[in-house]
């Protein structure tokens, strides 16, 4: 499966999407691959009596209901249960905990009415429509990435820069860029999403994914592009955004099986390249062992990541 970056875009003017199309298009031979929608839908858990840690605060447990175009017959699921653990804790530790901060599942598309329909009624007396403990109940605004993705060919790069030097003339690219709209209404800039298509893995401060994005965007969307932050340094320059979160970051929900993760806490590397598939995908996988719907869970909680830094959601 490709890697795949990602990158949020501080502003885009009213018709930000259709300039972008254009550009790509006429400029880089870019072929329309279809809508880029992805949706985030918030819920928080109702607790009986809220339960506190060693500071006094309720623990909070969210769930995160991500939706992606590409995928209509799944469901996305991130929840962050700040009660438990980080695996970098555990790693630390050495503890193999039975959950961990953070998930990251698909699911069939069938989620949202089974978790409706396994919400427990409110207390006896009480108003129609309250919920009881442990049901998941809507908290927040939802978010929507929406857009369009396009194929590319990258043709004639090499010039642009070294960090482009390894990409060959057919090599081939899938660049999406969306709004990013809160609430039903309210857009905050935008996000912009590159899969590299001939390569599986990349270090987290590789320039390669930052650099396609300055050579296919046009000039005038290239400083409006915010890199991702992380407490890696950055040798790059200013220019070449960083598209990757770093491994800390995304070790929360890597390697994707169980059996990796045993592996990865006895070799004190969890996350660590060479994960296998995930185990509940029953997807036929690449040849490097990746199926499109692994790198789709992966991307909601990244992109998840990034909204969140920003508290979008």
């Amino acid at each position: 499966m490709a890697v795949t970056g990602t990158a949020r875009v501080s502003s885009l003017p009213p018709n930000g999407i259709s300039a972008i199309a254009a550009h790509l298009q006429t400029q880089h031979g870019a072929q329309p691959a279809g809508p880029w929608r992805i949706r985030f839908r918030p819920h928080r858990r109702v607790q009986g009596t809220p339960g506190a840690d060693t500071s006094g605060e309720a623990h909070r447990r969210t769930l995160w209901e991500v939706t992606d175009a590409a995928h209509s017959h799944h469901v996305f699921l991130v929840w962050e249960d700040t009660s438990k653990p980080t695996r970098a804790d555990m790693a630390r530790t050495g503890t193999q905990a039975p959950s961990s901060r953070w998930h990251a599942r698909v699911m069939s598309a069938e989620f949202p009415t089974l978790l409706r329909l396994s919400n427990l009624p409110g207390p006896l007396g009480s108003a129609a429509g309250t919920p009881g403990p442990g049901s998941w109940v809507p908290r927040g605004a939802q978010v929507l990435l929406d857009g369009l993705s396009f194929h590319l060919r990258l043709r004639n790069l090499q010039a642009r820069g070294s960090a482009l030097s390894a990409v060959a003339e057919h090599d081939e690219c899938i660049l999406s860029v969306g709004n990013v709209i809160v609430g039903s209404d309210r857009i905050v800039g935008g996000m912009v999403e590159i899969q590299y298509v001939p390569v599986s893995q990349l270090p987290a401060d590789s320039s390669l994914l930052g650099s396609l994005l300055v050579a296919l965007l046009p000039p005038d969307m290239v400083p409006l592009l915010v890199p991702v932050s992380g407490p890696l340094p950055l040798t790059l320059p200013t220019v070449v955004p960083r598209t990757m979160v770093p491994p800390s970051v995304l070790a929360e929900i890597v390697p994707a099986s169980t059996a990796a993760w045993q592996q990865g806490v006895t070799t004190g590397a969890p996350g660590a390249p060479g994960f296998e598939p995930w185990d509940a995908d029953d997807a036929t996988p690449d040849a490097l062992g990746w199926t499109a719907l692994e790198a789709r869970r992966r991307m909601a909680y990244v992109h998840l990541t990034l909204l969140r830094a920003e508290g979008l959601a």
